[in-house]
């Protein structure tokens, strides 16, 4: 008569509890090696480090989740977490859009409109703006002669450059260069001013 190996017991609670150790220690050792090769590819992809620790933190969620997945065939493990990292920055990105509206939305049976503007000017925002106009005003009247009839022509009366060389009988380069060197003294004189 063979007796049987002895065989140690062993409780299933221990071997779970071995188990989900090892597993906690590989997923650190992932994660360890992973984490700043996704991040630094992040945020070279949106420039912004607080989006791409965002985005790193969803990556190796993923990652980790989905670990027993990974072929070592197909990839290094590295490529498959940058993978996943551009996926999630797409999907980040989709949420982010802007979303549309079709115009026949905001046009009724008979083709009248029927979008209603919500005027949400504050006494603060309007006084603010009276000040910037002011600024602005003032600013263009210390302009050199030269440039104030066609500064006025284009930021005032909003004319297109054609139409003030029209209006003021003078070539075209020499509105454009006017212009331009309106613009540059305004913005010198402007850098002061608060918005």
């Amino acid at each position: 008569m063979a007796f049987p190996l002895y065989v140690p017991y062993v409780s299933i609670k221990f071997i779970q509890c071995t188990t989900l150790y090892n597993q906690m220690k590989n997923y650190n050792e992932v994660y360890r090696k992973l984490q700043p090769v996704v991040l630094g590819y992040l945020i070279k992809l949106t420039n912004n480090r607080d989006t791409a620790e965002h985005l790193a933190s969803i990556t190796m969620e993923k990652v980790l989740f989905n670990l027993d997945k990974y072929d070592e065939s197909k990839s290094k493990m590295t490529t498959w977490a940058i993978n996943i990292a551009k996926n999630a920055a797409i999907d980040e990105s989709r949420k982010r859009r802007l979303t549309t509206m079709s115009i026949s939305d905001f046009v009724d049976e008979q083709g009248n409109e029927t979008i209603q503007v919500s005027n949400n000017v504050t006494p603060y925002s309007e006084i603010v703006s009276k000040q910037i106009g002011h600024g602005i005003d003032l600013a263009l009247s210390k302009l050199p002669m030269i440039y104030k009839d066609i500064a006025n022509l284009y930021f005032r009366k909003q004319l297109s450059y054609e139409e003030i060389s029209n209006e003021l009988q003078r070539p075209l380069g020499t509105i454009k260069a006017g212009i331009h060197r309106a613009r540059l003294i305004l913005q010198d004189s402007l850098k002061n001013v608060k918005l």
